[in-house]
């Protein structure tokens, strides 16, 4: 399986996802809906905020990722979520800013990493490594990343080039 540090993984793209509407959403109070991930037509239980699936990636035997946005005109963020059917959600992420307008685009799938671009000219790579792995909160991410307080992570993201600050700075 020689794929380096992550042996166990032959990630490809799979078209087999849908989602179905739990909760509508309520713009006015700035409130996302709730929709249930189906898998082959098949629920999971497993519930996300976001209405449009972008792309859905299988992992390895259990796990998917699946690339999300909310279509929201001028304000497009990208959740990428990795699920497993049994346990659901192991970990998810959020990509973008408010007032930003992303675009997910140039999706290439390899063995062991995703590659994309969104918000702007920068190139996204994301990989799953086989065992959950510890950082540090806050802290390892580029900037525009945003997930919730852990230290047991299952997504490693980084750009290229790194995100520019609002002073255009790197």
């Amino acid at each position: 399986m020689g794929n380096g540090p992550y042996p166990g993984l032959t990630m490809k793209l799979v078209d087999n996802f849908s989602l179905r509407l739990i909760k509508e959403p309520i713009p006015e109070k700035n409130l996302h809906g709730e929709y249930e991930v189906l898998i082959g037509g098949n629920t999971t239980g497993i519930h996300v905020p976001y209405c449009v699936i972008e792309a859905a990636v299988k992992v390895d035997a259990e796990r998917y990722l699946i690339f999300l946005t909310n279509d929201t005109l001028f304000e497009e963020m990208l959740r990428i979520v990795l699920i497993h059917p049994g346990k659901g959600i192991l970990e998810c992420l959020v990509l973008g800013s408010v007032y930003l307008a992303g675009f997910f685009e140039e999706l290439d799938v390899q063995a062991s990493v995703i590659i994309f671009k969104f918000l702007g000219d920068k190139i996204w790579s994301v990989r799953i490594p086989d065992k959950p792995f510890f950082r540090i909160p806050f802290l390892g991410d580029p900037r525009g990343v945003w997930r919730p307080f852990a230290l047991k992570h299952h997504i490693l993201i980084s750009a290229n080039p790194l995100p520019a600050r609002a002073d255009g700075s790197r």
